[in-house]
């Protein structure tokens, strides 16, 4: 089953749709156009109570607002509204593709309570397995996207695997030209580079000389360090032991510059480092220690 896969709209993508009129997930809940429901409207009753940000487990529950809605690709579901750039109206929180989405930049914590990961210090992420809440009935976790979703992809490649856009992964692609989110390396993703995104465990699960902690990355795959803070969005790169578990560009990664590793992660070389080399036709950019096609 393929869905949409570009991250930040992963929450719209597979969000539930509970009133059984919408035609797709991006038409769930009311349009910001609706007028209040009344007796004989496809909405009515709208009796919720739960306030902005709030669990749910379908749009009825939601205080009623122009177009409230609940999404349930957060574990335990998220009262949120329709929203425009320009009148946000989304209080404490902030409009995202025109949906309002609780805000981490001040306090991290806050995205860990709603079953979250904070996206680069800037709005809560679904994120499902360890330390987050279970997913709703009828919901699975999916390990590539890190939320809830009521059927895991099925189609695309694995992580490490070769890509020129999302849909080719199970998961997302970094290609060579866009930069990657979270803390994997940036740039010199020859051929581009299938992942997917976790949520970040304690500072703790890292320890020198220990495996690199998983959290909930598909099989074989492990998070990138170093992290900022636990329950923050970070990246899942293909586990690896030495260079050639990895592909040709690539290199195996034990260290973040701090502590070592008992494995590593496939990440692009560094040819400036006087051991690894550019695979031709590819050529090394000296000032960034990347290669370039």
């Amino acid at each position: 089953m393929r869905r949409t896969h570009r991250f930040v709209v992963l929450v719209f993508a597979i969000a539930g749709c509970s009133t059984g009129a919408a035609t797709s997930p991006l038409d769930a809940g009311m349009e910001a156009s609706d007028p209040p429901p009344t007796p004989g409207s496809e909405f009515y009753p709208w009796d919720g109570s739960v306030e902005l940000f709030g669990a749910c487990t379908a749009d009825h529950q939601c205080k009623y607002a122009a177009g409230a809605q609940c999404l349930t690709a957060y574990p335990g579901g998220l009262c949120t509204v329709r929203c425009n750039p320009d009148d946000p109206q989304c209080g404490a929180g902030a409009c995202v593709q025109n949906v309002c989405m609780p805000t981490c930049s001040s306090t991290p914590d806050n995205c860990q309570s709603l079953g979250a990961m904070c996206e680069n210090d800037s709005f809560c992420l679904p994120s499902c397995g360890p330390g987050a809440p279970p997913c709703a009935a009828g919901m699975v976790c999916d390990p590539y996207s890190g939320g809830c979703t009521t059927q895991v992809a099925d189609s695309g490649a694995d992580n490490g695997a070769p890509c020129t856009s999302d849909d080719q992964c199970l998961g997302f692609c970094i290609t060579q030209t866009t930069p990657p989110l979270g803390s994997s390396p940036p740039g010199g993703y020859l051929g581009g580079m299938c992942v997917s995104y976790a949520r970040a465990p304690a500072r703790s699960a890292f320890a020198d000389g220990g495996l690199l902690p998983t959290s909930n990355c598909p099989a074989g795959s492990v998070i990138v360090p170093p992290i900022n803070a636990a329950g923050d969005m970070v990246v899942c790169m293909p586990e690896c032991h030495r260079d050639s578990d990895c592909r040709s560009g690539y290199a195996c990664w034990t260290t973040d510059g701090t502590l070592t590793y008992a494995d590593g992660y496939c990440g692009p070389i560094d040819c400036r480092d006087g051991v690894h080399k550019c695979p031709a036709p590819s050529a090394c950019v000296p000032d960034a220690g990347t290669c370039a096609p």
